[in-house]
């Protein structure tokens, strides 16, 4: 299920869908609160949303359980810019 959400999430973003690419991550990180990827897909919809603090709140987090995440790090890199 984990899998299935992330993928979804991915594709809605793609499609520029950030609401509902944001139910998906919101619920891969209730099935798996430590995933990187899932907080980076968060922070993803929160940027696309002009909503930087949150985003920058769940790349913390993402890099806390996983230093060396390079999405992570080149999300941070894009909101900071």
């Amino acid at each position: 299920e984990f899998e299935q959400s992330l993928k979804n999430g991915d594709s809605y973003v793609t499609q520029g869908s950030f609401e509902l690419a944001l139910i998906c991550y919101l619920r891969c990180k209730t099935l798996n609160p430590q995933s990187p990827e899932a907080k980076v897909g968060i922070a993803r919809c929160y940027a696309a949303q002009k909503k930087d603090e949150p985003a920058q709140i769940e790349i913390i987090e993402a890099l806390q359980h996983a230093p060396g995440f390079v999405p992570a790090r080149f999300l941070w890199g894009e909101i900071l810019m």
